[in-house]
């Protein structure tokens, strides 16, 4: 009979050790766990072992038996790193979150370079929401595994979160280099492209994610509306299409495959312009500035500035779809009390910042003008607004409605070019047209007809260019009623 620790028993204990960590990579917990039980008859103080069995019963979901060996593994040696991570792992699984952290630090402490219980922490801290903590300890995965790809990710995603975007792509690259089928990590990488402004590379990640999974829903709305801004509408066209295929709920992608394939509409749904403006706000003034030339604001504020009496105050201004508060700089000086009503609650935040209006309100603009006890007004302004709704007809009478007597409705129209005018025409005696651009146009017949069914003067009716798209002018029309 062999003796108590003799040469021979510690061969078969290691044995048996390494047979159970063999049945774990080949997955079969329950032979793994026969190994280790038989490891700790052999010799029942091996710490490993008791860690290796809470292990086992944490995959099979035995918490009880696994916290058992763990403090066990403890109370045979209490400056036990691993022991002190794999309890903490074991609460975290259980949603015990501020009670794994302190196990993560301890183990910290005790071997300062242990890579899962930084990683461990780190993910804990970011359950918390604790990002800047959560990313420090996600580094230090890096600095001792730099090729960590789930590392690199994980920062990434923080990041974003943070919108930090250029160390974002940084990590996001690096976790694509390790992993290429990482599918989210293509999809995040992508979004911060389109962050960074550069959109050929975020076509080329989307593609690469597509190429993985072809009906990924978002990841083919978003290369819709990139193909859209190179003009390639066709390639556009098929992309929102297999996007409302994956979510027929997606208004942007369905009003967009109208508008691509020629199809009419009477309105864009409240969700598309929400959508749209809500991803254009932080870039909307710079954009329309210097690229689009656009300064329809100032040519609105003019053309109301020459119907209007000599003196210019007006009293109650209402600003429809007031965006970024564009309008609020220049009507600012004939209000007395300025009121901004759009869609999109991040364009609100921007018109806040100006401190030109009285009052801001996000709604859709046809709901704002029915309230009940709305006070009339002097002045009401849409620029660049009607673009997004053909029937006007709810609009006029809504705006009509809370109009003073001698009160004004100034506004601005795209312009249907020749070749739209017929189609429009014969639109159900609607005088608008959908465009491939997402927007609008309207013939002056149709305004025509709708200040006459609201007993509305013309005041003016001026061509302009209201902007620079795609290397061609944009012509629409000033317009104010009164």
């Amino acid at each position: 009979m062999e003796a108590k620790g003799s040469p021979t028993q510690e061969n078969a204990f290691e044995r048996l050790q390494t047979k159970g960590l063999e049945a774990v990579k080949e997955k079969d917990m329950f032979r793994a766990l026969a190994y280790f039980k038989q490891a700790l008859l052999q010799n029942p103080h091996a710490v490993s072992v008791h860690n290796n069995l809470s292990n086992i019963y944490t995959m099979l979901g035995n918490s009880e038996a696994a916290l058992t060996h763990l403090y066990e593994a403890l109370r045979l040696q209490p400056q036990h790193a691993e022991s002190y991570n794999n309890l903490g792992r074991l609460l975290y699984k259980q949603a015990r979150i501020l009670e794994a952290i302190p196990y993560f630090e301890k183990a910290l402490r005790l071997d300062p370079n242990y890579w899962e219980a930084h990683y461990n922490l780190a993910h804990s801290l970011s359950s918390l929401n604790q990002l800047n903590r959560a990313a420090a300890h996600y580094q230090e995965v890096i600095r001792i595994i730099p090729e960590h790809p789930i590392a690199h990710f994980n920062v990434g995603l923080i990041y974003v979160a943070e919108e930090n975007y250029e160390l974002a792509q940084t990590h996001l690259k690096k976790a694509i280099e390790q992993d290429p089928t990482n599918i989210e990590a293509l999809r995040q990488l992508g979004q911060v492209y389109v962050q960074l402004g550069h959109s050929l590379d975020a076509m080329e990640i989307y593609q690469k994610a597509l190429a993985l999974s072809p009906t990924l829903g978002d990841v083919n709305h978003n290369l819709a509306i990139l193909y859209l801004r190179q003009s390639e509408r066709a390639k556009a066209l098929l992309h929102f299409r297999e996007a409302l295929k994956q979510d027929p709920t997606n208004d942007t992608a369905k009003h967009m495959v109208m508008a691509l394939s020629n199809t009419e509409s009477n309105n864009a749904p409240s969700t598309y312009i929400t959508q749209l403006f809500d991803q254009y706000a932080d870039y909307y003034d710079e954009h329309l500035k210097t690229k689009l030339k656009y300064n329809a604001p100032g040519l609105l504020r003019n053309a109301v500035g020459r119907c209007l009496p000599t003196n210019p105050t007006v009293g109650r201004v209402l600003d429809l779809g007031c965006g970024t508060g564009l309008c609020g700089i220049y009507f600012r000086d004939m209000a007395l009390d300025l009121i901004g009503v759009d869609l999109s609650s991040k364009m609100i935040e921007k018109a806040r910042a100006l401190g030109a209006y009285e009052k801001l309100v996000v709604s859709n603009f046809n709901d704002y003008l029915i309230q009940p006890d709305l006070e009339p007004f002097q002045l009401v302004i849409a620029c660049d607004v009607l673009v997004y709704s053909g029937d006007l007809e709810t609009l006029f009478k809504n705006v009509n409605r809370v109009l003073l007597p001698g009160g004004c409705f100034a506004f601005t129209t795209e312009i249907l070019d020749s070749t739209n005018i017929e189609s429009a025409e014969k639109n159900s005696s609607r005088y608008y047209h959908l465009q491939p651009t997402g927007r609008f146009a309207h013939t002056p017949t149709y305004i025509h007809e709708l200040a006459k069914d609201n007993q509305l003067s013309i005041l003016c009716e001026e061509n302009i260019t209201l902007r620079e798209q795609e290397g061609s002018v944009i012509r629409g029309q000033i317009w104010v009623l009164g």
